[in-house]
């Protein structure tokens, strides 16, 4: 304990660390914790195996183990377990993932630019959940989105994917089954790509791999691609779980 009045009124704080005037001041039930700078872990409890870093940092922190705060104010009031928190504000207010209840373990806030929810049940994710760009309102704007990007500005471009100079591989793909088979979305000079039929049966349209279901095109309502059969080349989209194929683009013809 290094400062003036630092670890003062401290109780069960066995193994921490508290630097800074007033650092782990009136502390207690705060094990194997690193508190530094003026009033880090301020009046914190039952938080153990944290780090509070920077001013006021983890001021009146209970019950929140396993947790991070860096900076200003970090993890102010918080009462969560498992918390990041990394903030660049001087904002007083709030220590950070404001969007979330005080309560709510596994979110994290970096300089308000990535903010989300990360939950593990031992060793094993069980939830991974990112906002980039404009913090959520609330945990529920992330259910069942695992990255969403929020512009601060209606005439910002959300997402701009800026290839290299001599840019060779493909600037996005996706991939449909577990074997990790890539199939190019947009091309290395940046344009959209759409798959290719090159060959087919009776309902199904399947790419350059041959008929197999690995190959095969998925028939999800809207989907295009260009079909190359039996010497036509032609456009073709799946209206009501059928594929339709074109070759003046006005009519359509069920294949």
């Amino acid at each position: 304990m290094i400062g003036s009045a630092a670890g003062s009124y401290t109780s069960g704080c066995l193994y921490s660390n508290m630097i800074g005037t007033y650092a782990g001041f009136k502390t207690y039930d705060s094990d194997q914790s690193t508190m530094i700078g003026g009033y880090a872990g301020f009046e914190a409890s039952n938080s153990k195996n944290s780090i509070m870093l920077g001013h006021y940092a983890g001021h009146n922190a209970n019950n929140s183990s396993y947790s991070t705060y860096v900076g200003y104010y970090a993890g102010k009031n918080r009462t969560a377990d498992s918390n990041l928190i990394i903030k660049t504000s001087t904002t007083t207010s709030n220590g950070g993932a404001s969007w979330a209840d005080l309560d709510k373990d596994d979110v994290f806030d970096i300089a308000g630019m990535f903010n989300g929810v990360s939950e593990d049940t031992g060793d094993n994710p069980t939830t991974r959940q990112l906002r980039i760009g404009v913090p959520p309102d609330a945990v529920s704007d992330l259910s069942n989105i695992c990255t969403s990007i929020k512009p601060k500005n209606a005439s910002d471009v959300v997402l701009k994917l800026v290839p290299a100079a001599s840019q060779t591989a493909a600037v996005m793909q996706t991939s449909r089954l577990s074997d990790g088979t890539a199939h190019e979305i947009i091309n290395k000079d940046g344009y959209l790509r759409f798959p290719v039929a090159y060959f087919s049966d009776s309902a199904d349209l399947y790419d350059a791999g041959g008929v197999s279901e690995a190959n095969k095109i998925p028939k999800t309502e809207g989907s295009v691609c260009v079909a190359s059969l039996a010497g036509d080349t032609f456009l073709a989209v799946v209206v009501g779980g059928t594929w339709y194929t074109t070759t003046d683009m006005t009519a359509l013809h069920s294949r």
